[in-house]
């Protein structure tokens, strides 16, 4: 396979898994090749560095308006936390200019030059103002102003009489995209509310005017950017007449920060320092660090969960070098759930078990232990599965002798514990009587309970008994050969 389709080959399983930085770098790599860009590869570009910029536009949004609401409190834990904000918000601003320069580099040396058709002329120059618009939402002086003028130029080349109005129907997608993120340009960035109307609602009108004629195959994108359109045609006249509400979440430690920023990498690393330090951890924290961890590792199982599909449907099919290509993509991801899982699990066995003083504590981190130890005995195979499956089964029957003991029946750790155990029982060692078995009871023993669940947890407590019912319904209907 040449070096063009390969790397098209990955962008498509790296979409899939949503891993969307390899997919915006192998992308980058097809758009520096000679030939112009099929509209297949147009979109993968698209799609790659639209949701690779996303992410981090979605981050500093967050943790500006953290920043915000930090600065306009005096104490001294918030200055020190407003700081924090103000680092990180300087972490993500350079990521997303780096993103941001890599794809304008390429638009402006490769892309636009080679760019035949009006469609693609309009593509491409749209595509460039957005990604200085991106850079004027973050930066301030001079900076800012210099980013808005080339998206302001940018943009009226892309809409100018001679390629878009020219060459594309009021009701071509990327006409009516182009329309909508210019008048967005004009209300956000530039604050001219007036004209970012006047736009969308001309692009609306004409386009309805002409929904008759939309070609059947791109009917549904135009009708859903006409629907943006109107959204945002509503939502500026309210705010024009005073009807905007803002809503400011407030933090106060890094790894809350990277939490609502969603970026759960680096949650994790905040959290593994907490780990590492030499008191118990508080509930808070505790919680904390098993969603950074559950994040970090969840994506990843995802992903791997789809590239093994891929990798079975290209072997069936006898497609031998693409199920090459995944398999290797598969051992990528595989790498990193061993290191996330062995970074965990180090912590736990180190740090966090030795120092758990309660009976729930004990049995939250012998939980979490058997977890990740699962998560490995999901991915690996033969005696490394083996070992893992083992070091899981061992570490949740030491979670579950605790927890009969000291925790209630309906209590959501106890409650959790036996949900993660039975999957484990059914997933990875392939026993459905005794998964069932334990669902069962842990779920009829909390219904018998129910009226006395504690307020703070009753919500917890019955999604996870939820969770175990409906476990129980698919697992039976497997054994009766009712899978569908």
């Amino acid at each position: 396979m040449p070096p063009r389709e390969k790397d098209v080959y990955f962008a498509k399983l790296a979409e899939q898994a949503e891993r969307y930085d390899e997919m915006a770098d192998h992308m980058k790599n097809v758009g520096n090749a000679d030939s112009e860009l099929s509209v297949e590869e147009r979109n993968l570009l698209s799609v790659a560095y639209k949701n690779t910029v996303g992410s981090r536009r979605a981050a500093w949004r967050i943790i500006t308006s953290v920043m915000q609401k930090l600065g306009k409190e005096t104490t001294k834990g918030n200055t020190e936390n407003a700081a924090y904000a103000k680092e990180y918000c300087k972490k993500v601003e350079d990521e997303l200019q780096s993103i941001c320069d890599t794809i304008l580099a390429l638009l402006d040396g490769k892309l636009i030059a080679k760019a035949s058709s009006g469609e693609s002329k309009v593509f491409y120059q749209k595509m460039k103002a957005d990604y200085y618009r991106y850079i004027a939402e973050f930066r301030d002086g001079d900076a800012k102003s210099s980013a808005a003028e080339k998206a302001r130029q940018a943009y009226q080349e892309a809409q100018a009489e001679d390629v878009a109005k020219k060459d594309l129907a009021v009701t071509h997608p990327i006409r009516l995209g182009l329309a909508l993120n210019y008048s967005v340009f004009m209300y956000e960035v530039l604050g001219n509310p007036d004209d970012a109307c006047k736009m969308a609602r001309t692009a609306f009108e004409d386009a309805i005017a002409e929904l008759d004629n939309v070609a059947e195959d791109s009917y549904k994108d135009s009708t859903l950017i006409m629907q943006l359109l109107r959204d945002n045609l509503t939502l500026w006249t309210s705010d024009q007449e005073g009807g905007r509400v803002l809503c400011h979440s407030a933090v106060k430690q890094p790894a809350k920060l990277a939490e609502q920023a969603e970026r759960y990498d680096e949650m994790a690393d905040h959290m593994k320092n907490v780990g590492n330090a030499d008191s118990e951890l508080s509930v808070e924290e505790r919680n904390l660090l098993s969603v950074a961890y559950k994040n970090t590792v969840g994506s990843r199982r995802a992903a791997w969960r789809i590239i093994t599909s891929v990798m079975q449907k290209e072997t069936t099919k006898g497609n031998t070098e693409n199920a090459a290509y995944a398999k290797e993509y598969c051992k990528k991801v595989e790498d990193e759930l061993q290191s996330i899982c062995d970074t965990i699990l180090a912590l736990l066995d180190g740090k966090l078990i030795a120092k758990a003083s309660s009976g729930e504590s004990k049995v939250f981190y012998q939980k979490m232990k058997a977890d990740y130890y699962r998560y490995i005995a999901e991915f690996r195979d033969g005696d490394a599965k083996s070992s893992a499956a083992e070091k899981a089964r061992q570490a949740y029957q030491e979670a579950e002798d605790v927890a009969k003991k000291d925790l209630a029946v309906t209590h959501p750790i106890r409650l959790g514990l036996a949900l993660n155990y039975s999957v484990f029982m059914y997933e990875v060692l392939g026993n459905p009587d005794d998964a069932c078995k334990m669902a069962r009871t842990a779920f009829e023993d909390a219904i018998a309970e129910l009226d006395n669940v504690a307020e703070d947890s009753y919500k917890d407590s019955t999604l996870i008994m939820q969770l175990l019912r409906d476990n129980l319904t698919l697992w039976t209907s497997d054994q009766e050969g009712g899978q569908a």
